[in-house]
């Protein structure tokens, strides 16, 4: 005895709901969690000072090396990074805002409060398709180093 299979009857495109974005999944949020905490484990692991963003510019974690070399300098204002001198602040939004918006990583030295050394910040965008990912919260991260200052200050 031959069995023949009968098609399924077709749904009408107007009863099909739209594929969803990977964004609208329940699953995420999580799936973009757990990234940005596999990178700031990564940093913390190489014992680097990172600051990791979202697509706001605002903090998703600091690394302990990061609040340490922060000092008096670098302080957080509602989740966004900030410095405590009026023109450093300027040119780190900058930076900041170049790296999510165009994609370009930029080298800041900035003066400490103390004068006797500078910080120094490597703002990156997120590369390699990373940054395009739906699920992908990470967009900046910041590596922060401590060096002795280099010139001489103007007043």
């Amino acid at each position: 005895m031959k069995r023949t299979v009968e098609p399924l009857p077709r749904v009408p495109e107007a009863l099909t709901p739209p594929a969803a974005p990977m964004a609208a999944w329940p699953l995420a949020p999580m799936l973009a969690g757990a990234r940005a905490r596999g990178v700031a484990d990564a940093f913390e692991w190489l014992g680097l000072a990172a600051i990791l963003l979202d697509e706001r510019g605002e903090a998703l974690h600091l690394s302990a090396g990061a609040v340490e070399l922060m000092k008096d300098d670098l302080f957080r204002d509602g989740g966004r990074l900030r410095a405590h001198d009026k023109l450093a602040d300027v040119r780190l939004r900058i930076a900041v805002s170049a790296a999510l918006r165009d994609g370009e990583a930029e080298d800041l030295v900035l003066p400490t409060r103390g004068g006797q050394d500078e910080l120094v910040l490597r703002v990156a965008p997120i590369g390699g398709g990373l940054g395009d990912d739906s699920c992908q919260l990470l967009r900046v991260i910041i590596v922060l180093d401590r060096v002795a200052a280099t010139r001489q200050r103007r007043n």
